[in-house]
C-alpha cells in the first residue's frame, strides 16, 4: 500500500543496506512531503532513559522487513533500519511463559 510511485524507486534503491528518517502519523510512516505512505504492521512501547519512552514501530518496505524507532512522546521522528532475518515478522513480540 506504498502510494508514492515517483520515489518509490528512488527511495528502494537508496535505502538497500541502509537506514532513513521517516515520520509517524500513527497508522502510517510518511516522508517530510507527505507523498509516501508505509502501513505500521506492529508497535510497542518502552522505557528510555532520557526520553522516558520508545516506540518500536515495525513495518515491511521494498521486499524487507525494518524496525522504526521513536524516542519521546513530542516528537514524531522515526530512526529506521533493516532488520536481520532472526524471526518472522508477525509473530507475537512477547517472550512465551513456561
Amino acid at each position: 500500500m506504498i502510494k508514492c510511485h515517483d520515489c518509490h524507486e528512488r527511495l528502494s534503491e537508496s535505502t538497500k543496506g541502509k537506514r532513513m528518517l521517516l515520520y509517524d502519523q500513527e497508522e502510517f510512516l510518511t516522508n517530510w512531503p507527505g507523498s509516501l505512505m508505509i502501513p505500521v504492521l506492529s508497535r510497542r512501547v518502552g522505557q528510555h532513559n532520557i526520553a522516558k519512552s520508545q516506540h518500536w514501530i515495525y513495518f515491511r518496505f521494498a521486499g524487507k522487513d525494518w524496525l522504526g524507532r521513536r524516542y519521546g512522546e513530542n516528537t514524531a521522528v522515526v530512526h529506521c533500519r533493516v532488520l536481520k532475518k532472526r524471526r518472522p515478522l508477525l509473530v507475537p513480540l512477547s517472550r512465551e511463559e513456561d
